[in-house]
């Protein structure tokens, strides 16, 4: 896709950003004091006031291909935040792991070890940043960009100006303050740039953190996947040197 759609794609995501940045110099306005209050309010929900250390958890997923089939496999997770997991993947072609160190990443099936290439570091690394960004305490810039619906539950709507190198949309439960959904630009399986809405539901808690058990992946208007996830733990004492062996 070329660097022109790029551009639309995000324009057409955080319609206004210019402007919001122009205002930074100036005194916090009223989106922006609610977006910060609100995006406060979602990291109390997520992780009830504790740092997150590490985690684990298992996964089944379904990834819905282009060309209509459909890939079945679980796995096992392990992660250290901010950028070092383990994932044992068992599918009907048989099984691997994949590892990431944040600045690398490497498949580890009975043939060896394969280094994967850069794109899929970025690509890893983004989906990280995207998904701990409830479970951190840094301050970002967030504005706020009103209610809608998800799935037929109120949500207040907050766009925070940089995760991953582009504003990702947060679509918050106005009861508790649980995520629905997230909505942002970034890389398409196969090349290109994609704008992703990855759905949200069935909340669990673990150690005192509230952790969503469903997620559903809509790219570009179509189905893309469907996962489950059970048994959180968190904050185990997961070492790095351990994670990464």
């Amino acid at each position: 896709m070329s660097g022109m759609n790029r551009r639309t794609l995000l324009q057409a995501l955080c319609t206004g950003a210019v402007s919001s940045t122009i205002a930074l110099a100036e005194p916090a306005s009223d989106d922006e004091a609610r977006g910060r209050e609100l995006l406060q309010a979602a990291r109390d929900a997520a992780t009830g006031g504790q740092e997150l250390l590490d985690y684990a958890f298992d996964l089944d997923t379904i990834i819905q291909l282009d060309d209509g089939r459909r890939v079945k496999f679980t796995s096992s997770v392990q992660v250290i935040p901010p950028s070092t997991f383990r994932q044992h993947i068992v599918s009907a072609a048989g099984s691997q792991t994949m590892f990431f160190a944040g600045d690398s990443a490497w498949q580890q099936t009975i043939e060896g070890r394969r280094d994967l290439p850069d794109s899929v570091v970025r690509s890893q690394a983004a989906d990280l940043e995207r998904g701990h960004v409830l479970y951190r305490s840094t301050e970002e810039t967030a504005l706020y960009r009103g209610t809608e619906e998800v799935e037929g539950r109120p949500a207040e709507v907050i766009q925070v100006a940089d995760v991953a190198g582009a504003p990702l949309r947060l679509f918050l439960d106005k009861r508790n303050f649980d995520l629905l959904k997230r909505v942002y630009v970034g890389d398409a399986p196969g090349g290109g740039m994609a704008q992703v809405e990855e759905y949200l539901s069935d909340y669990r808690e673990a150690g005192g953190f509230r952790w969503p058990a469903r997620k559903r992946v809509v790219r570009n208007g179509q189905e893309a996947l469907n996962s489950t996830a059970t048994n959180f733990a968190v904050n185990q004492g997961l070492e790095r040197e351990t994670l990464l062996r």
